[in-house]
């Protein structure tokens, strides 16, 4: 008995045809199948188009258009990733993740996987190379963010460092002058009191502020 899901032609009212666009419009992911023999796209899913901004023929004509949208700093990634797949002897897929300019000339990242479709009857070449595209830009953003965000506070920690180190120097200068003065000398121990009690007040303040300004409740 067959484990898998099967629709006949009797029992599927609209043609093989019909059924494979209303999966792949149902899909988020961006489907295409790429010649690689003929160096051209044969088939590329709406919703690629729908994302990007560009026509059809933008795509169907040529690789040129494709090569001039891909931001400059991905193209070696690009490169690699399709010079590892046409080395490829198994299904196994590549991956690669890259920038694509969109009509309004914004770029935006997607996460590429490609996999080798179809060979040349000969089996020396690659003929057809089926791709999904799936949009990160969201997630992408997301990182950046937060890389931001730890580069902020990493400035912030090391320059408040110095401002800490003023005050903690003079406590620890304070504190060894201790060890000097007459045992009798009330009045000098009442001063330097004073003083270290002033600079780790200070101190305080200081850590106070830097706490105020890294904490996740911060507007900033």
């Amino acid at each position: 008995m067959q484990s898998h899901a099967f629709i006949s032609n009797r029992q599927f009212p609209g043609s093989k045809d019909e059924l494979l666009y209303a999966m792949l419009t149902a899909f988020s992911e961006m489907v295409y199948v790429y010649d690689a023999v003929e160096n051209h796209f044969v088939f590329i899913s709406d919703n690629l188009f729908d994302v990007l901004g560009y026509a059809d023929h933008h795509f169907l004509s040529g690789t040129e258009h494709i090569k001039n949208i891909v931001h400059p700093d991905d193209l070696p990634e690009v490169s690699a990733a399709t010079l590892s797949l046409f080395k490829k002897r198994d299904k196994g897929a590549v991956k690669c993740n890259v920038r694509i300019m969109q009509a309004t000339g914004q770029y935006r990242w997607f996460s590429i996987r490609q996999v080798i479709f179809a060979r040349s009857p000969t089996g020396e070449k690659v003929k057809y190379i089926f791709g999904i595209a799936v949009d990160i830009n969201g997630r992408k953003l997301a990182e950046e963010r937060i890389r931001a965000q730890n580069r902020a506070i990493s400035e912030y920690v090391f320059a408040a460092s110095h401002i800490v180190r003023a005050p903690l120097s003079n406590i620890l200068a304070i504190t060894g002058l201790f060890d000097e003065l007459p045992s009798d000398n009330i009045d000098e121990f009442r001063t330097w009191a004073k003083t270290l009690k002033e600079q780790a007040e200070k101190l305080d303040g200081i850590i106070q502020d830097m706490v105020k300004n890294i904490s996740p409740t911060n507007g900033g």
